[in-house]
Order: structure tokens, then sequence, then C-alpha cells
């Protein structure tokens, strides 16, 4: 069918738990939710990276380790640098004024390009 397969783990919620299913090829995609659930606007977990970092390391095949939440110009390379190569970013870029999420988004890839990712 083409479809892939992903798991999602909230900020309090251990990696081990999702270890067997990586490990054995189930799951594609591991999303790293840096913030709670379901609400907008919070400030990003930094402790959520020790999560993508241990995850990349134990895990290279696994294809997408995606970050959601907090994502903004400051914490994107944070994430790419642990190892994170999907992002999500809702509160920064839907709250941009006006005609702003393109330079946000600009800002988003410039920042990225700076610290090599």
């Amino acid at each position: 069918l083409g479809c892939l397969a992903g798991v999602c783990l909230a900020p309090d919620t251990p990696i081990a738990l999702v270890e067997d299913l990586v490990a054995s090829g189930d799951v594609d995609l591991v999303d790293i939710l840096a913030v709670l659930p379901g609400v907008g606007g919070q400030p990003f977990r930094p402790h959520s990276l020790e999560k993508v970092k241990a995850l990349r390391a134990s895990h290279q095949q696994l294809p997408f380790i995606m970050v959601d939440g907090g994502i903004d110009q400051s914490t994107a390379p944070l994430a790419a640098l642990a190892g994170a190569n999907v992002l999500v970013s809702g509160s920064y870029l839907f709250g941009a004024p006006p005609g702003g999420m393109a330079e946000r988004l600009v800002v988003l890839e410039s920042a990225l390009l700076e610290h090599g990712d």
C-alpha cells in the first residue's frame, strides 16, 4: 500500500517502550513530542533531545526521527544536530503575522543550513 508506520512518544514516555518495535523494523518513524500533546505554543522541552540522541545512536537504521513541538529558529538546529530528520513547527509558523509564514520558513531553513543540516 505504500504506507509507513510510526509511533509517537509524549514528553514523559521513555523510549524503552518502543525499543522492540524499532529494533524489529516494525516502525519507520518515531515522533518525539517536545511539548505536551494538544496545546500549541508551549515552550520546547530540551530533555526531548536526549531521546533523539539515544534513538539515533542505537537505531541508525530508523528512517525517520521526528521532533514535534516548540520548533523554531533556535530549536530546529538543536533537534537536527541531535539526530532528527523530520521537524514539526506549528505555532512558530501558524502564529506568524499575515503573510509572514514564508519568511519564517526561510528563517528556519537558514538556521538549519547555518548549523550544517
